[in-house]
């Protein structure tokens, strides 16, 4: 039968390294053509100005708010400005990324864009932990999958 990942944390982590540095390789080679762009000004001052304009933050604090976000935006876009943009993920958390024998399974990928490949390592250390725990194995199309979280949640 087929067994489920039974690697120590620690190696999780460095396998799940490996395969995202596997995907950006790929991703430095194969550009999307059809992706949204991942940037400074799309995700950090066009969401700031929607915000801005829903009238949900308070007036008293609606300049603060957009001079800690202009802020934030110009530092962003400084940091990327010579980063080169490649086909990244998108999502990468621990709740799209799926073990089997062989290795992680990444899905969700419907938020696969252009970006710097820090966006990837970034976003499983935002949304996941150093600590990684099998939580559940899944039989799926006669593979089992061990499905992995963060130790907090």
């Amino acid at each position: 039968g087929v067994q489920t990942c039974a690697l120590p944390i620690s190696e999780r982590l460095r396998t799940l390294g490996r395969y995202i540095g596997r995907i950006h390789n790929i991703g430095a080679h194969f550009p999307f053509r059809h992706r949204l762009r991942l940037s400074a000004e799309k995700w950090g001052r066009e969401s700031m100005e929607y915000i801005l304009g829903t009238g949900l933050v308070d007036p008293l604090y609606r300049e603060r708010y957009r001079v800690a976000c202009e802020t934030l935006v110009a530092r962003a876009s400084h940091a990327l400005r010579d980063v080169p943009a490649i086909s990244v993920h998108g999502d990468c958390h621990l709740g799209n990324i799926l073990w089997n024998e062989r290795g992680p399974l990444f899905v969700d990928l419907d938020d696969c864009r252009s970006g710097p490949a820090v966006q990837d390592p970034a976003r499983l250390l935002l949304f996941g932990s150093p600590r990684l725990v099998a939580v559940d194995t899944l039989p799926v199309d006669g593979m089992a999958l061990t499905v992995i979280r963060s130790a907090s949640r």
